[in-house]
């Protein structure tokens, strides 16, 4: 049994990669349009409920802690959620792999390619347009924008807070 439950921890990040990758594929057939860090985290939402039936059936023998192991199930499960979300999301926005990427099919040759290529407004109406599509946040009728959604900003605090705790100068 703990044989099983190792095995299903094992298999998540197989099972939720496919899982991701499928969706982001059909989604693209029926031509849907949804933010690829959004539709992961509904993957990850959704997968939370086969976790936990999983877990049930493999721990269904341990009547006293199935309660216990179906917790622990799902924080390893959403623990490795939560690092597959942010490498997915460091391939998708990281300045660094881009230039790299655009360096291999040679759009950028130069130091002024890059300037060129990345400049502070255009990342900053990227990452804008990115925090809309998230519904974080909301650009009001007067072109101001403001917060919309908790969800990324609670998590920001979180890291702030778990900074703190490490003495991570944020300053820098």
């Amino acid at each position: 049994m703990v044989l099983m439950l190792v095995l299903l921890f094992v298999l998540l990040p197989i099972f939720l990669f496919i899982f991701h990758a499928l969706s982001v594929r059909l989604l693209t057939f029926l031509k849907i349009s949804v933010s690829n860090q959004k539709l992961l985290i509904y993957c990850i939402v959704f997968l939370n409920i086969p976790v936990l039936i999983l877990s049930s059936m493999i721990l269904g023998y341990l009547d006293k802690d199935i309660l216990i192991g179906n917790l622990y199930a799902l924080l390893v499960f959403n623990s490795i959620a939560y690092s597959y979300f942010h490498f997915f999301n460091m391939s998708e926005t990281a300045r660094r792999i881009k230039i790299l990427i655009n360096m291999k099919k040679s759009i950028i040759k130069s130091k002024d390619d890059i300037s060129k290529y990345y400049n502070p407004d255009n990342i900053l109406r990227k990452r804008l347009k990115r925090m809309e599509q998230l519904s974080q946040v909301e650009k009001t009728a007067g072109g101001v924008y403001v917060l919309r959604g908790r969800l990324l900003y609670m998590v920001a605090h979180l890291v702030k807070g778990w900074g703190i705790l490490l003495k991570i100068d944020d300053r820098k």
